[in-house]
């Protein structure tokens, strides 16, 4: 049984006050003098403890005369005490006691008591499980009901199934200093909801406005309903903290000491929010004990320099420094940490940043885990925007049963759509929140469940290893990692070049660059009117220079005072890059430049990398008829993924060596040679 209830979140992006400490302070001892309540606000009915071999903490406040407090575990089916300890307060009233290990499952209650009884605290339908801790910006925030399948995810929950997933959600509570006690739970707060069951919710309030399961975070519950159908009929209760702030960045979730590890961090971001979400809304939760943390942020330090890990700078190094500092503050060892790349159309404005951006997603290395990120895993975003370029289009909102009529477009660019549509999904604030959030869940849930839960499949999908021209037969061998198959298969469907104008950006498909060398290798280009007005097409950063926003700087300057300033007029990036189709041998791709009408040499190959900053480039289906609003882009479009599992291939940008051999961008490696005889077997 439920028992709390809270108001509806405000979906819109907004600001709010800082909490002082000292108001904090205060409104906590008004609570504990009235209600003598003894656990954090993290804590309520209906809570869900992390399961075994893991130890549960459980914490709070009490007045600090308190000497004898005592904590208990009962299995409120038998009655049966399964612990009970004494607890140390500290002068300021805090205590904390370690739970033992407790399998999944269960229905508990806990107790706090001291006075010689006289005065109590009790949270009862406490389960075991998973608990997952959800935190990011508006992605990650979004409710269901902004979302396609939503309908059918909510008739399944209504007749009782996935009843062994649980949330709570704690909003906006920034704050100037580190907050590790929250006030006591209430049903009368409203930026704290309690524990809630969702499928409970899904069967009594559905879409009503008051309803747990309408304003859930839609990546964090899709992620459970998808680990729950993966772990089967033995499914562990799974707990969702859901804490993330619409237009967040990622300084204000990090602390002030890990910041100061990173240069060229947000410039737009004022001193004081920086660590201001840190402090309200992660360490509360650090003595919480967690199976790990989903992310799902980015969007606005999109504008900002993405940097790379290994030179300390920007987001390459902001991301993977705070993962360290989470970990480093629940003192859990390294915690799982699922993370979300940037969708297309999220840009913010800033498209030309987010091929950079993802790869900053992943510090620096195109995959994880990796040396900077170990036990990470991700949800690759790029290929799952919305399907409307305008998602306030007519046809993305119309009823069903009128679509294919006002919208000719739709049924021969994308089948299966009603699988996906299920309900007229409202859109919010446009494409910068994409509606297809189950295919986010499904993939993060996939990805640990391989990774985390010793599953036998990929957790990731197509990873480059390398490449090489055969100067002889001009066909370009593309490789890729096969130990991370698990038993899938490389698949690059037939991808539609003709609908790509001749001279145009060619999107997130894959492509090879000819012409200049210095300028294939810009890995982002822009454009600027010079003195008369009129356009050109210039770099904007070379990312193979060691990953250093000092020399990219420097180079960039030398750029443009050089006469190739003349030749990017004459040759811009859309003439530079050449669309190609491959086919699959074994792990390999094989582009025939023959075919392609490409002549030796080539430059620099890359796939999932837009380039252009221009609306309309950064996605799989760079056609005229989506860019128009007539047809929306297919999910899962982009050609290249693994076979069985659909997961899309990481992005990669390389340059090609003179001796053909391909140089990604460090730290990321992919110079691993390749087995000429095997490959010339097969060419036979």
């Amino acid at each position: 049984m439920t028992l709390s209830r809270w108001e509806t979140a405000k979906t819109r992006q907004k600001m709010f006050s800082f909490h002082s400490l000292q108001t904090f302070i205060l409104i906590l001892v008004f609570l504990l003098t009235k209600t003598q309540a003894a656990f954090s606000g993290v804590f309520s009915h209906n809570v869900v403890l992390q399961r075994a071999p893991q130890r549960a903490k459980i914490f709070g406040i009490v007045p600090s005369r308190v000497a004898d407090l005592s904590i208990s575990l009962t299995n409120a089916e038998s009655g049966k005490i399964r612990f009970v300890s004494n607890a140390d307060v500290d002068k300021d009233g805090n205590w904390k006691v370690t739970l033992p290990s407790v399998n999944a499952g269960g229905n508990y209650s806990l107790k706090a008591s001291w006075g010689d009884g006289r005065n109590s605290s009790s949270i009862m339908n406490v389960t075991f499980g998973d608990v997952w801790y959800c935190a990011g910006q508006s992605n990650m925030e979004l409710p269901m009901h902004f979302t396609f399948n939503v309908n059918k995810t909510l008739e399944r929950m209504a007749r009782g199934e996935y009843s062994n997933i649980r949330g709570m959600k704690l909003r906006e509570n920034k704050s100037d200093e580190p907050v590790y006690q929250l006030p006591a739970f209430t049903e009368a707060q409203k930026s704290n909801t309690g524990w809630y069951s969702l499928a409970e919710s899904a069967s009594t309030n559905g879409f009503e406005r008051n309803s747990f399961f309408r304003d859930t975070s839609a990546a964090c519950l899709y992620f459970a309903l998808k680990l729950t159908d993966l772990m089967g009929d033995k499914a562990a209760p799974l707990g969702l903290v859901q804490t993330a702030v619409g237009g967040s960045q990622i300084e204000a979730w990090t602390s002030n000491e890990t910041l100061a590890e990173c240069s060229y961090i947000s410039p737009t971001l004022a001193v004081r929010h920086n660590a201001s979400l840190y402090n309200g809304l992660v360490c509360p939760f650090v003595n919480v004990t967690l199976a790990g943390y989903l992310w799902y942020q980015g969007e606005n330090n999109a504008k900002d320099d993405m940097g790379n890990s290994q030179k300390h700078e920007g987001y390459g190094c902001e991301l993977s420094s705070m993962i360290r500092s989470w970990r480093q503050a629940w003192g859990l060892g390294d915690l799982p940490f699922g993370l979300v790349t940037l969708a297309s159309g999220t840009d913010e404005g800033h498209a030309g940043h987010m091929s950079h951006m993802r790869w900053s997603q992943t510090a620096n290395y195109g995959v994880v885990p990796n040396r900077a990120m170990p036990n990470v895993f991700l949800a690759q975003g790029y290929d799952i925007g919305d399907p409307w370029k305008d998602a306030n289009n007519p046809c993305a909102n119309i009823t069903l049963k009128d679509r294919p009529n006002d919208c000719p477009g739709l049924k021969k660019s994308w089948e299966g759509w009603e699988d996906w549509w299920g309900n007229d999904a409202p859109v919010l604030m446009g494409c910068i929140h994409p509606r297809v959030k189950q295919i986010v869940g499904h993939r993060l849930a996939l990805a640990a469940w391989n990774l985390v839960y010793q599953g036998q499949g990929p957790h990731t999908g197509p990873t480059l290893a390398g490449c090489q021209v055969d100067k002889d037969t001009k066909i370009l061998h593309i490789n890729f990692a096969d130990d991370l198959f698990k038993g899938d298969r490389l698949l690059f469907e037939d991808y539609p070049l003709e609908r790509i104008p001749a001279n145009t950006e060619t999107g997130l498909t894959l492509a090879v660059c000819v012409g200049n060398r210095t300028l294939c290798e810009c890995s982002g280009w822009d454009t600027e009117k010079d003195d008369q007005g009129n356009e050109r097409s210039i770099c904007t950063e070379n990312m193979f220079l060691a990953g250093s926003t000092a020399l990219q700087e420097a180079w960039l300057e030398s750029f443009l005072k050089d006469e190739l300033v003349g030749s990017t007029e004459k040759v811009p990036s859309t003439k530079l890059w050449r669309p190609v189709n491959a086919k699959v041998v074994d792990s390999t791709l094989q582009v025939d430049l023959n075919y392609h009408n490409i002549s030796l040499p080539i430059y620099a190959v890359r796939y999932a990398w837009s380039l252009n900053g221009r609306p309309g480039r950064d996605t799989c289906c760079p056609f005229p008829e989506v860019n128009a609003g007539k047809e929306p882009c297919p999910l899962n479009f982009c050609p290249l993924k693994l076979e069985k599992t659909r997961l899309p291939a990481n992005p990669f940008f390389a340059r090609v060596n003179p001796n053909g051999s391909c140089e990604c961008l460090f730290p990321q490696k992919c110079a691993l040679r390749f087995n000429w005889e095997f490959l010339k077997s097969v060419e036979k």
